[in-house]
């Protein structure tokens, strides 16, 4: 009885260390596991950053591409109004130098008839 109660408690030391063995390599697989997944969503988070950057620079350039070519629509804008002015100033002038023309013409015609009478 002595030598079964010795064996079953060598057989339950030997069950005890097994179980600590595979606990411990359970272990270990698992913090490999957390280690890895840790790492994978730290490299994801750095792609997204990343990519995130890159898409703010390509807002930011675009967003200069834009105001670029609305200062040159504006630009030219001005442009047009600023020749359409000098074109509707010049036609005034021209119309004001006909106006005193003719008025200087009926004036010595006037004064031409005024002469003859």
């Amino acid at each position: 009885i002595a030598y079964k109660a010795e064996m079953d408690e060598v057989r339950r030391k030997a069950d005890e260390k097994i179980i600590a063995e595979k606990k411990a390599s359970d272990m270990a697989v698992l913090k490999d596991k957390i280690s890895a997944e840790k790492n994978s969503e730290m490299e994801r988070d750095k792609a997204n950053i990343t990519r995130e950057k890159e898409r703010i620079a390509y807002k930011a350039e675009m967003d200069e591409v834009r105001r670029k070519a609305d200062e040159k629509i504006i630009a030219e804008k001005k442009a047009s109004d600023m020749a359409v002015l000098k074109d509707k100033i010049s036609a005034e002038k021209n119309s004001e130098m006909e106006r005193d023309k003719a008025n200087i013409t009926r004036e010595k015609e006037r004064i031409a008839y005024k002469a003859e009478m």
